[in-house]
């Protein structure tokens, strides 16, 4: 889409995105699940390479919270509807992205590398703070503190 057009279906959209994301990693997770036997003795230990998962987990999640809300507040500044939209989307597709990849590193840790449970509930509680990144209506005009007349083209995108 370019940027210089009004969005069509634009909530519609994001949503379709994340639920293609969240089904997306549910799927992983039971398809690993039921078809790849964890590699090790699963268990609750403590390894260096573990932990440099927990870490990476870590810090994906804070910048999904720390870093796009900047975006979110340059994508608020703008003052043409379509940019703002645009930038908007970018934010959020990125804060999908990052919280994705978080989960993702989890599942593969667990099932490819060392089997230690605290990676497969970080994957869980990660597919948890994703679910409530659920975009709405509310949360847009929120987020993006929309004036009235912006809130109509909103509902018309």
């Amino acid at each position: 889409m370019t940027n210089n057009q009004s969005q069509p279906g634009f909530l519609q959209s994001l949503k379709i995105l994340f639920f293609g994301l969240l089904v997306g990693q549910i799927a992983i997770f039971v398809i690993l699940w039921f078809l790849v036997p964890p590699n090790g003795r699963p268990g609750i230990y403590q390894e260096p390479f573990d932990m440099a998962l927990v870490v990476a987990w870590l810090a994906l999640q804070a910048s999904a919270y720390f870093l796009i809300p900047k975006r979110v507040e340059a994508a608020r500044s703008l003052t043409v509807f379509s940019e703002k939209i645009s930038a908007y989307r970018a934010a959020q597709v990125a804060r999908f992205a990052l919280m994705e990849s978080a989960v993702l590193i989890c599942l593969v840790g667990y099932f490819f590398v060392s089997a230690n449970y605290v990676l497969l509930a970080l994957a869980a509680v990660g597919i948890g703070l994703f679910i409530l990144q659920l975009p709405t209506r509310e949360k847009i005009i929120h987020e993006l503190d929309l004036p009235p007349y912006e809130e109509r083209k909103l509902d018309e995108a």
